[in-house]
């Protein structure tokens, strides 16, 4: 049996963004991501009380049921690479690369994928920690020269 293959899975194999057809390596390039989440965020924005109820409903589900709890964590894990480009095996390979550490702190732990907002290109591992300082200096290297000043 075969499995018939959607517009959207010809667009990702040709390497396409399903937004604009451009070439992109995510499932939508950085343009059309900015809008498809400006278009969620006014639907909830103008339905409260849909998304609100929606979410808790669906979280109460998945907490009375631990192996739907394990399902839906690997079901996050799976799409966030996925979002990256990154395969199960190659995020091992980085995780085995950096012996399980935080790239930055060199902190045992829960890692995350960590990438250039501009390109999309995966630059390692880090904890969340790391990978959120990160991102509160908007991956700013002259920021963060003033920051290392700073503290001295």
């Amino acid at each position: 049996m075969s499995v018939k293959k959607t517009k959207y899975h010809e667009l990702r194999e040709a390497g396409l963004c399903v937004g604009c057809r451009q070439p992109s390596k995510f499932y939508r390039c950085y343009t059309c991501a900015e809008v498809h989440r400006a278009r969620n965020k006014k639907s909830r924005d103008n339905n409260p009380d849909t998304y609100g109820a929606r979410e808790a409903a669906r979280r109460a589900v998945i907490r009375a049921d631990p192996e739907l709890a394990k399902r839906d964590a690997k079901a996050k894990r799976s799409w966030r690479l996925k979002l990256y480009g990154l395969t199960h095996e190659e995020y091992l390979v980085l995780y085995d690369t950096q012996q399980g550490r935080c790239a930055l702190c060199a902190a045992e732990g829960e890692l995350v994928v960590d990438h250039c907002h501009t390109t999309g290109r995966v630059r390692g591992l880090l904890c969340r920690l790391c990978n959120s300082g990160l991102g509160m200096f908007k991956d700013d290297t002259a920021v963060l020269a003033k920051a290392i000043a700073y503290l001295g």
